[in-house]
This record gives C-alpha cells, sequence and structure tokens, in this order.
C-alpha cells in the first residue's frame, strides 16, 4: 500500500495474479505508454499513500493522461504521486477479501464489497468508501478457494522467502475478471468501511484471533462466522467530500446506544463542550445493519442512514448499497417463501390476537362470522329496515401518515379515517351498520397496525 511499484513487482515475482502494469517517474514516458500500450492502460496510480484518493479509473486516453499530469507532473499528492504506476483496465467487480495471517499460515474472513464512488449507480469521483456489505455473493466458493491458494498463500510464502515477517490483517482488493480473481492492491490492514460490516459476522473472539496471529498459532485456532446473516453499511460523508469536507456542522439523530442489530461507528466526528456531536471530516460515521436477508439489511441501513442529519450543508449518502448482490443473493438462496416477499404470516396472525378485543367491541346485531376472514357477512333483515338502500363511501388518508409517523400518532390515523368515512354516509341520510379497513404496506408492523385499528375502533 505504501509503495504500489514495490507490491506490483512483489507480485510479478511470486506468480500472484494481477493487472498487466508499467511504472513511470517521468510523465512523457508515461503518456507515450498510455497511447501506445497493447491493453487498455487507463487505470492510474500515484504509488505512494495518498488517502485513499491516489487513483484514477481513467474513461479514454485523455482522462489517463490528464491524472498523469496531475499526479507526477503537478504532484498534486506531494511525493506519494513521484512514482506512478499505469495499470491494465480490468472488467468486472471489484470485492475485498480480508485474512488473518500468523506470518506462517493465512485464514480469509468473509469477503466483502466496498462501493468506492461517491454516487448511486457508482457515479461522481473515487472515494475512501462510501459503503460495504459482507458476506458477498458475487465471488462464488470454487473462486473464493482460489484466492486463499493463488493470493493469499502465496503472499504470505513469498514475504517468507524474501525474509520479511508480517502478521496481523492481509487485505487483498481483487477485480473478478472473466480469466479469475486478479489482485488490485494489498494493504497491511483492515478495510475502512469493509471492517464495519464483517467483524459483527466474526463469533471467534477477536482477541483470540489476534494473539494466535502473535504467537503464531493461528493454525490451531479455528474461525467461527455467524451462519445466514449479512450486514450492509452506509457511510454519511460532509459536504464537499472527497475533494473537501465541512466541519463543524451540527450532528441530530443519533441513536443513544448501539443494538445487537443496528450500529454507528463514528468516524470524521468531534464532540463540543455541550457534549454535541459535529462534524469534523470527510467520511463521518457509518450506519450498519444485520439481517438475515441481505435486502432487508440493506434497506434498513439506509433508512438508519437518513434519520441521522448534519446542520447547514448536509449529508451525502448513497442509498444503494449492495444492491449489485441482490438478484444472485435471490439466485442463491435456497427457496423464496411469502416473508421474503413481505407477507409474513406470523405477523398477520399476531395482529389479529391483538385486535381481537377491539373488534368485540364493535359488534352490532346483524354482524356475521368471526375476525380473520377474508371478506364480512352483514344480515340486513336483523335491523328491521323497510326496503333499505345500500350506501357506500370509501376514503382515505395519505400525507397525513406522514405526520403520524413522525408524531407517533398512529391512532390519531384512524379516528380520521373512520370519522370521514360515517360523514360521508351521515351526509347521504344513511346510517353507517359496516366498516372494511384496508391497510396497504411493504411490511406488516403490528404494534404500528394494532394502534391504527385501535383508532377505527374507538372512534
Amino acid at each position: 500500500e505504501a509503495d504500489k511499484k514495490w507490491a506490483k513487482d512483489f507480485m510479478l515475482r511470486h506468480g500472484i495474479p494481477t493487472a498487466r502494469y508499467e511504472s513511470f517517474t517521468d510523465t512523457n514516458k508515461a503518456k507515450a505508454f498510455i497511447r501506445t500500450a497493447p491493453y487498455q492502460a487507463l487505470v492510474v496510480k500515484a504509488a505512494g499513500l495518498a488517502a485513499g484518493k491516489g487513483v484514477v479509473v481513467a474513461a479514454n486516453v485523455e482522462e489517463a493522461c490528464q491524472a498523469v499530469d496531475e499526479i507526477l507532473g503537478d504532484l498534486k499528492y506531494g511525493q506519494a504521486g513521484a512514482t506512478l504506476v499505469v495499470e491494465e483496465l480490468l472488467e468486472g467487480e471489484e470485492i475485498s477479501v480480508l485474512a488473518f495471517t500468523d506470518g506462517k499460515s493465512v485464514r480469509a474472513m468473509l469477503p466483502a464489497q466496498d462501493h468506492k464512488r461517491l454516487g448511486n449507480g457508482d457515479t461522481g469521483p473515487n472515494t475512501g468508501g462510501m459503503g460495504a456489505y459482507c458476506p458477498c455473493p458475487l465471488i462464488s466458493q470454487p473462486a473464493l478457494e482460489l484466492v486463499q491458494r493463488a493470493v493469499l498463500e502465496r503472499a504470505v510464502q513469498g514475504l517468507i522467502k524474501e525474509r520479511i515477517t508480517y502478521q496481523g490483517v492481509l487485505y487483498a482488493g481483487l477485480m473478478l475478471t472473466r480469466d479469475g480473481p486478479r489482485v488490485l492492491e494489498f494493504n497491511c490492514r483492515f478495510g475502512d468501511p469493509e471492517t464495519q460490516v464483517i467483524l459483527p459476522l466474526l463469533e471467534t473472539d477477536l482477541f483470540e484471533v489476534m494473539q494466535a496471529c502473535c504467537s503464531g498459532q493461528l493454525e490451531k485456532l479455528p474461525l467461527q462466522w455467524r451462519s445466514g446473516v449479512s450486514a450492509v453499511g452506509v457511510i454519511l460523508a460532509s459536504a464537499g467530500y472527497p475533494e473537501t469536507s465541512t466541519k463543524g456542522c451540527l450532528i441530530t439523530g443519533l441513536p443513544d446506544v448501539n443494538s445487537p442489530t443496528q450500529l454507528i461507528f463514528h468516524s470524521g466526528l468531534s464532540v463540543n463542550k455541550q457534549k454535541e456531536a459535529l462534524t469534523n471530516g470527510g467520511r463521518v460515521l457509518i450506519a450498519i445493519a444485520l439481517d438475515a436477508s441481505l435486502k432487508e439489511a440493506a434497506a434498513k441501513a439506509t433508512k438508519l442512514a437518513g434519520t441521522i442529519t448534519f446542520a447547514g450543508t448536509g449529508a451525502q449518502y448513497r442509498t444503494d448499497i449492495a444492491q449489485k448482490a441482490f438478484k444472485i443473493a435471490i439466485a442463491t438462496a435456497p427457496g423464496l417463501s411469502y416473508k421474503d416477499s413481505g407477507v409474513d404470516i406470523d405477523a398477520g396472525d399476531a395482529l389479529v390476537q391483538r385486535i381481537k378485543p377491539l373488534s368485540r367491541g364493535t359488534q352490532r346485531p346483524g354482524v356475521l362470522g368471526g375476525l380473520g376472514g377474508f371478506g364480512g357477512l352483514f344480515r340486513l333483515k336483523d335491523l328491521s329496515y323497510k326496503e333499505p338502500v345500500i350506501a357506500e363511501a370509501t376514503q382515505g388518508v395519505g400525507a397525513k401518515i406522514q405526520l403520524a409517523l413522525q408524531n407517533e400518532l398512529y391512532e390519531n390515523i384512524g379516528y380520521d379515517l373512520f370519522a370521514m368515512s360515517a360523514n360521508d354516509l351521515l351526509e347521504l341520510g344513511a346510517e353507517p351498520v359496516a366498516f372494511l379497513d384496508y391497510i396497504a404496506c411493504g411490511k406488516l408492523h403490528v404494534p404500528l397496525a394494532a394502534q391504527l385499528v385501535k383508532g377505527m375502533a374507538d372512534a
């Protein structure tokens, strides 16, 4: 990471699959190579550390040459860009495979995928990462086993051959090409934001893993991971990032404590004398959610991010983290259930049990049948009407629901809905005798729905 030229040369020496490349200290030679290379030489990297911003994936030759002028010619990142690496543009999905090593053996963690571009749909400039998810289903088990053998184990063995002792975390950034995984970079550290979604899934005590790495006993320690759980993290960045950062903006909406399924990790954040949270950098914090469903985890993490606000210029965050994996996650799932599609039968049954006493309180002569059916029956004869005429009215609530959600006044929606319907019938000179309700939702939240029904019953 500190010297990308050395890293590329190391991979070449030890047969680790990587993109074709050349390195340069002269701008003219670098640009000439870009124009004449036998492959698309469109990836320009500062060889040194550039705060995660020293890599340009150019759209064309002109952009690549411009990157050379800025990084090497103008030394945009200082001496970090005094040497350039120009690489072949690889096509495929980029993923991260981190591993623990004790200097002899190496154990891979669950694969994750970072989202480096600033905007949705992988648009905008490169960043240090705008979100991640784990595990990543984009890499198959055979490919993951190949990464273990041809990347991680070869890297550790190569270090041994070169008499370099390394114990800790080895990070491999990979491109999944048609010809197999190719290494884009190695880092001798945890990755940000991948770590924040990987470690919550580790069941083995992290301290024990670190001790095993330090003592050379990693091979004896089995790594256990949570099964059937996905973690998704959404980064909230300050305005102007990645070029600049906005500091001192008040942060509101932070949860008081973390929960087992929702986590907040701070980064570019400070606290003032009033104990208020303020922005203090580019990437300020990450909102993380865990769920058995990758799609649900992504939705919950995005929703959690949306509840947090930065005063003034606001926060930047992506709303499409993990979407690339949805199709594969569904295709490889053991089967699609009603619950996966948003129909939770258990939740429906729980709601019926909660509203049974409410329903009994609204009974009147003429009502037939019980609660929980797919329709209603009413016997007009029991009301002793002469030549009855059926009058009907339909009402709905939309915008008011948003206000109710913000203020947690769900019963009021029930009052309002019933009152509007009854008033419409009274205006026609009719007596309300039956009321049918319909609640449309993406996912049934039993306490909320029960309060809505209570409002209708009380009215």
